[in-house]
């Protein structure tokens, strides 16, 4: 998806499968899109909202954004 920024939009079924996520930096690289940056935004429904988590590789470690920023946009244009 892509509203200002690529980004990888992942549904997964509840929350307790977001909570577990615990992506490897090695396949999450593996997703680069065309400018070179691989993110991976996770989330389910929960109830009447969504939960979601933002990742993105640096270095060997993968990091952990709030999912509050560009992200959001692009979950919002994936939801409808």
């Amino acid at each position: 998806m892509k509203a200002g920024r690529e980004q990888l939009i992942v549904p997964l079924s509840n929350e307790a499968a977001v909570r577990r996520a615990r992506p490897r930096p090695d396949l999450l690289a593996q997703l680069a899109s065309d400018d070179g940056a691989s993110m991976a935004y996770i989330f389910a429904p929960m109830g009447r909202r969504l939960l979601a988590r933002f990742f993105f590789p640096q270095g060997p470690a993968v990091v952990e954004d709030p999912a509050t920023g560009s992200a959001t946009a692009n979950l919002g244009g994936w939801c409808l």
